[in-house]
């Protein structure tokens, strides 16, 4: 999955998907709002891979 549809199913902005992928590298911490959002979005994608 790209950068872009991670953003789109998350519904945050792809640059900033972008910055938070290069921070957790960095071990920064993401904000749990955020942490949420993008395990949700991986979440539906999976689900929707099972159908």
């Amino acid at each position: 999955m790209t950068d872009e549809e991670l953003a789109e199913r998350g519904e945050i902005d792809v640059d900033w998907l972008r910055e938070f992928k290069k921070g957790y590298a960095s071990r920064r911490s993401p904000t749990v709002r955020v942490t949420e959002r993008l395990l949700n979005a991986v979440g539906l994608t999976l689900v929707a891979a099972k159908l």
